[in-house]
């Protein structure tokens, strides 16, 4: 199975990494010899040890910028300092699917102890090339030139009419053989339950991608305001909604259990449409939505006039859910309107990326509807879909019932182990929120509000903290609500409350600890800003943003970028089709440092300004392997005295 075959690549490497003298001297050598550039002028900016499990290949590869030609230049070299072939990735790529050609390993695995009238739930990926434009590329730079509601329609209707061509011949091939055949609205996939001698069919037709198991998926188990410092935008009228541009945010919830309404005067008035809707109220999902939109006095959500969609799979307590069955929910709540969608469940705890990343980061790419994910709670791999690469994956952290950060400490069950990649530098979670003793609403015949089970814990209720900081994005500039990628920025440069180890970037609290008044903040311009700079995949110019700070504040910028899982059916489990880069130059020229993984989709860079003065913020895209159009990333800055 994969998650065996992966298991050797993820040790936590990042740009930790070190190099050793001799592997120095002979990645400066190649410098010249591959680049034909000066060895003692390019500084080394990145890197990371690589491996390649199917072709049976590891090495170290090194990020080097040359300062005479103003290029990042890349050097791989195996155990015994010999050069790499730049084509690696495509080779592991095409060797993973020579191995196990459309079908996904824990499928593989099953059907060779299956018998072949054995019925199994099937996920069926169906291939789709994606349109160039769609009707979110050209946003209004005014969001007072806004409609959410209407461009949520449009993008939502040009999906559906896109997907209908390659979805209903799938269907009408599927129907004689499932039992259940159905289709997602929006993106190219159906499913179905299938006797297992006929998957080989089903996996050889021309147009499938991929063909998996429909997994099962679990729940992941005061207030949160004051260790989020959400006072701050509240007190500025920043709730949820927006009087100055008429709208109010949409937020979905999904959840196992999905929804049914209780009665409880303090959860907010939500959208539950059939089939969403459940015939018993569910503890789990009641609480998360407490934690976003509380209307308790003394005990609000974190943004508690936004507008809510709740649904899911009507899963009865302590049962798992379907995947499939999420995913169809988190479509309708696109189709109602959601601009985020909070997830407090997750299934496949492995290094394994599965179906269910691809086609998470499928939806942002598609509709830009920001999707956050708990982790999970396990201590182990971040279960699917917080993997995927466009996702905000959430982890949980102990605020001790204190604002102050100072006594803060990373929940022990907490999931933080990264999924595999070629170079060992993914990271999840994202950021973290407080998930420890949560006080939140509950269904009717339990207390309205009060501490359950003795006190709530898990990254199910860190996770809805981070969407409701979202919402109050969302509220402060609904421009922001139509980039995912400026979303995930944002969040991450708010992330300043370090939890553990580094402040720019840890093993267990990611980025850090989300600061919802730092968020808002960056999104309203002021200590900060954002901006949507979606470079060309052509270029490697750098694009540059001048920043003022003073001595002795801090300056932290981050980038996050959307990718595209089409651009390639297999490579999207070992590495994104982009790498992005990000620096900061002090007044003087000099790199106050930088950001530069492989297989990350976010970078981060942390620093205290030592003199008054301009400082130049620079984006590069060091790899671009789908080529099609621009891609979207996200910019954002914070500077402040700590």
């Amino acid at each position: 199975m994969l998650a065996l075959v992966l298991s050797s690549l993820v040790a936590h490497a990042s740009e930790t990494s070190t190099l050793t003298p001799d592997q120095e001297t002979a990645v400066r050598a190649l410098v010249r010899e591959i680049h034909d550039a000066d060895p003692d002028r390019v500084e080394i900016i990145g890197v990371a040890q690589s491996s390649w499990p199917t072709l049976g290949l590891a090495g170290t590869s090194v990020k080097l910028w040359d300062p005479t030609t103003d290029r990042v230049l890349l050097v791989e070299i195996d155990p015994d300092l010999r050069p790499l072939p730049a084509d690696l990735g495509e080779q592991e790529a095409e060797a993973w699917s020579a191995l196990h050609g459309t079908m996904e390993p824990d499928l593989e695995a099953r059907l060779a102890t299956a018998g072949p009238d054995e019925l199994l739930p099937l996920v069926i990926t169906l291939r789709d090339p994606g349109p160039m434009t769609t009707p979110l590329d050209e946003l209004p730079t005014d969001p007072g030139l806004l409609d959410p509601e209407e461009l949520s329609a449009l993008s939502w209707a040009f999906w559906t009419d896109w997907n209908a061509p390659v979805v209903a011949p799938a269907m009408e091939r599927l129907a004689p053989l499932a039992e259940d055949a159905r289709a997602a609205r929006s993106l190219p996939m159906v499913f179905g339950t299938v006797r297992a001698g006929a998957v080989a069919e089903i996996a050889a037709w021309p147009d499938v991608v991929s063909v998996a198991l429909d997994r099962p998926v679990y729940r992941n188990l005061r207030t949160v305001n004051e260790a989020l410092f959400t006072s701050v935008p509240h007190g500025d009228g920043i709730d949820g909604t927006s009087d100055r541009w008429g709208w109010e945010v949409q937020v979905g919830v999904v959840e196992v259990g999905g929804w049914a309404p209780s009665g409880n005067p303090f959860v907010p008035v939500v959208e539950d449409h059939a089939p969403a809707r459940c015939a018993t109220p569910d503890g789990h999902t009641h609480g998360v939505v407490g934690v976003i939109g509380s209307l308790h006095p003394d005990d609000h959500g974190v943004a508690p006039a936004a507008r809510l969609w709740v649904g899911g799979d009507c899963a009865p307590p302590d049962a798992s859910g379907s995947w499939s069955n999420l995913l169809l929910a988190t479509e309708r709540s696109i189709a109602w309107g959601a601009r985020i969608v909070n997830h407090s469940w997750g299934g496949n705890e492995t290094a394994s990326m599965g179906v269910e990343d691809r086609t998470f980061d499928r939806l942002v790419a598609r509709h830009r509807v920001t999707q956050v994910v708990a982790t999970g709670n396990h201590a182990t791999f971040a279960g699917s879909p917080s993997k995927g690469y466009n996702v905000v994956s959430v982890g949980a952290y102990d605020d001790h019932g204190t604002a102050s950060p100072v006594d803060d400490t990373m929940a022990d069950f907490s999931n933080h182990r990264d999924a595999a990649s070629i170079h060992h530098d993914r990271e999840q979670p994202t950021v973290v929120a407080p998930g420890v003793w949560i006080q939140t609403t509950r269904e009717a015949h339990h207390p309205f509000l009060g501490w359950m089970y003795g006190g709530i814990n898990g990254t199910s209720f860190a996770a809805p903290a981070v969407t409701g900081v979202a919402a109050l994005m969302a509220s402060r500039d609904p421009l922001v609500a139509f980039r995912a990628d400026v979303t995930k920025s944002i969040l991450v440069t708010s992330a300043v409350s370090n939890i553990e180890d580094d402040a720019r970037i840890s093993e267990r609290d990611g980025a850090g600890g989300v600061r919802a008044d730092w968020a808002d903040a960056v999104v309203k311009g002021e200590d900060g800003g954002w901006e949507k700079l979606d470079p060309a995949c052509a270029s490697t110019a750098p694009l540059l943003r001048t920043v003022h700070v003073e001595a002795g504040h801090l300056l932290r910028a981050s980038i996050a970028w959307t990718n595209d899982p089409d651009y390639d059916d297999t490579r999207w489990r070992s590495e994104p089709a982009i790498d992005a880069d990000l620096r900061i130059r002090a007044p003087d020229g000099t790199s106050l440092g930088s950001s530069a993984s492989f297989d990350r989709t976010w970078e981060v860079v942390h620093a205290i300004a030592p003199v008054t003065g301009d400082y130049e913020l620079e984006v590069r895209t060091f790899r671009c392997d789908d080529p099609r159009r621009n891609y979207q990333l996200g910019l954002s800055w914070l500077t402040t005295r700590l």
